[in-house]
């Protein structure tokens, strides 16, 4: 239930796996990280995408708990990549404390962990002194430059997008362009407020731009018979709003928006969503 649904608050997701202690919970943790898809996976990768899922709580033995059933599953994935789960569970939580140390701005660079300390300080623990210092020096390298971030989702619990009403593939028509300029593109129509939103694909978590609909009308389109126009109440222009590449809003006035849906259903279901 905690990997599958989509739009649950990623620290209370964290939180309830850490939270687990009796047989029950603890099953419900193990069952959570062996549904992450981890096989063939280098271990940083790997742990990158364990703690996409969820944001990791503040508390250390929840921390422990939590990386402990990482540490089970990805052996289980790749049983050739290590010795067994001690050394795995070792070097996760190693990581985590190398990747909190480099990119800390509240130390100073010259009190960060060098690569020779995390080195000698990860093979010093029992289960990791078999570690080859070249393959730890390689992850030095990959958490000092790419810190492990919690990534947000557009869909997760007090996001804009969290309860949406529609959301699906369609065609806009660019502004001023040709006919032909057709963009696929996926939609999220929101309720509160009003607003039609854009984005380059399904896996964005940014919009492109948004159509805000408060005195919009929407009707069936006489040139396509999946297609849709809004245009403004009171005969006025189109207010529209872009996301320049600098990430600064850029504000649009047309006569009609034009799109086009997967089909004649579809469009019909997009119509009625939005009226």
């Amino acid at each position: 239930f905690l990997l599958a649904t989509g739009g649950l608050n990623r620290e209370m997701v964290g939180r309830a796996l850490g939270g687990f202690y009796d047989d029950r919970g603890l099953e419900s943790l193990r069952l959570f990280a062996e549904g992450v898809e981890m096989q063939g996976l280098p271990f940083v990768q790997g742990l990158r995408k364990f703690l996409q899922k969820f944001k990791l709580p503040g508390e250390s033995q929840m921390v422990d708990r939590i990386l402990e059933a990482f540490a089970k599953a990805f052996c289980k994935a790749n049983p050739q990549d290590f010795s067994g789960p001690n050394a795995v569970h070792a070097l996760a939580f190693a990581v985590i404390i190398l990747n909190t140390d480099a990119h800390s701005h509240n130390l100073k660079q010259l009190a960060k962990m060098t690569k020779e300390q995390f080195i000698n300080n990860t093979r010093s623990i029992e289960g990791c002194d078999e570690l080859n210092p070249e393959f730890l020096g390689e992850i030095y390298d990959e958490i000092t430059e790419n810190e492990i971030v919690h990534q947000e989702d557009k869909h997760d619990e007090g996001n804009l997008f969290h309860d949406s009403v529609k959301e699906g593939w369609m065609r806009k028509k660019a502004a001023g362009a040709a006919a032909i300029a057709w963009r696929k593109r996926f939609f999220i129509l929101t309720k509160n407020p009003p607003q039609l939103y854009y984005f380059e694909d399904d896996k964005s978590n940014d919009p492109k731009g948004y159509i805000p609909l408060e005195n919009v009308n929407v009707s069936k389109s006489k040139k396509h018979k999946k297609g849709l126009e809004l245009t403004p109440v009171k005969g006025e222009l189109l207010k529209s709003v872009k996301y320049s590449r600098s990430g600064e809003l850029v504000l649009g006035e047309h006569k009609v928006a034009e799109l086009k849906a997967q089909s004649v259903e579809d469009c019909w279901e997009w119509y009625e969503a939005i009226t």
